[in-house]
């Protein structure tokens, strides 16, 4: 028996059937997963999800810590749970519980979200270009949503306290990531032909991203917009100021250096392999710090509350 397919092929049935009735029962449940979104073409490849997505990965292209982030999304949240399964077998429920058992295995809601919208991404391909299947799975509403919790913000008074109390090679650092609005990346890609303290602005053309095993790749901001010149406040153009005053700077002077400390895409993060270690080891050495110590006792001083931990 010959039919026509939702792909608008003609399509041989997998037995034949000695019976008429036998025939139009079997086309029924046919339709049902044609409605369900399950019928895939009976000639194509019956390949894995993680055969499928590794491959998806691989062919885009990528910034290298989007690669990065999608292949360890891929190996932990998703590989382990729907890898060995095949296209065609993944269906709506298979989706609904493959989240449940991401969020009993004790992922969070916004890790189980990125997961999903990956996921969705490489099975859209599926359908769309590939036409190995006929239908996404993963068109769950509220499954891709993430609510993230808003984050404490240091008051003024609070920001230059800190600036006070780290290294002095430090403290533009801190006033340009807290004036500025930058991301850790474009912060650290900042040189010093990027500054004009005339005009009193900063420009943003390039940003440094981390991988995984240490190595730092440059690249352009993470869009278009991304590319932009950002304002200076009058106080922190005095910080740049001796910052470009320094000796080190006035020994070994290179207007395509790094503006924070020395290099901050070489030197300073070779030493500190990132904003995460920055943090514990400039300001949490231990659990005993004298700056939060110090910035304890002048909050209280100063009567203003210190953002939560």
């Amino acid at each position: 028996m010959r039919y026509w397919g939702p792909d608008d092929v003609r399509h041989s049935a997998p037995m034949t059937f000695a019976r008429k009735s036998d025939a139009e029962r079997w086309l029924t449940l046919l339709e049902g997963r044609v409605i369900r979104g399950e019928w895939s073409p009976p000639s194509a490849p019956r390949i894995t999800l993680a055969e499928y997505a590794q491959t998806w990965i691989a062919q885009r292209s990528l910034e290298p810590r989007t690669r990065e982030l999608y292949e360890l999304q891929l190996r932990n949240h998703i590989e382990p749970y729907l890898g060995r399964k095949t296209l065609d077998t993944i269906t709506p429920q298979t989706i609904r519980n493959w989240r449940q058992q991401l969020l009993e295995a004790g992922r969070s809601a916004t890790v189980a979200a990125k997961s999903y919208r990956l996921l969705r991404a490489v099975l859209n391909t599926a359908v769309k270009e590939d036409q190995l299947i006929a239908e996404n799975p993963c068109r769950i509403p509220g499954y891709d949503k993430e609510v993230s919790p808003e984050r404490p913000v240091g008051t003024i008074p609070q920001v230059i306290a800190l600036s006070e109390l780290v290294a002095p090679r430090f403290r533009a650092l801190v006033l340009l990531a807290a004036f500025t609005g930058l991301r850790w990346g474009e912060l650290v890609a900042v040189r010093r032909c990027d500054l004009d303290l005339d005009a009193g602005t900063v420009r943003i053309s390039r940003k440094f991203a981390e991988l995984r095993d240490g190595r730092r790749v440059a690249g352009p901001p993470k869009s278009a917009a991304g590319v932009r010149v950002v304002a200076l406040p009058a106080m922190l153009i005095d910080a740049m100021k001796r910052r470009l005053s320094f000796r080190r700077w006035t020994r070994n002077w290179s207007s395509a250096a790094p503006l924070v400390p020395r290099c901050v895409a070489t030197t300073f993060i070779d030493r500190f392999a990132g904003h995460r270690a920055l943090c514990r080891r400039v300001f949490r050495p231990d659990s005993t710090s004298t700056i939060y110590a110090t910035l304890a006792t002048t909050w209280q001083r100063q009567a203003v509350p210190a953002p939560a931990s």
